[in-house]
């Protein structure tokens, strides 16, 4: 979809499609940021001592 959006924008005004632009690129950059895997360490706590 974000490639068909600067035909569809061809004909309207420059903002309009610079803004529409912009937000998918922006959109595109998120979906990226956000699926880039990243090392997980898990720590086991300890179970604590019973007192008495």
């Amino acid at each position: 979809m974000a490639l068909v959006f600067p035909v569809i924008c061809y004909t309207l005004p420059a903002a309009l499609s610079l803004y529409m632009t912009v937000q998918n690129l922006l959109t595109i950059l998120q979906a990226k940021m956000t699926t880039i895997p990243t090392d997980v360490v898990v720590v086991e706590s300890r179970p604590k001592k019973a007192k008495g």
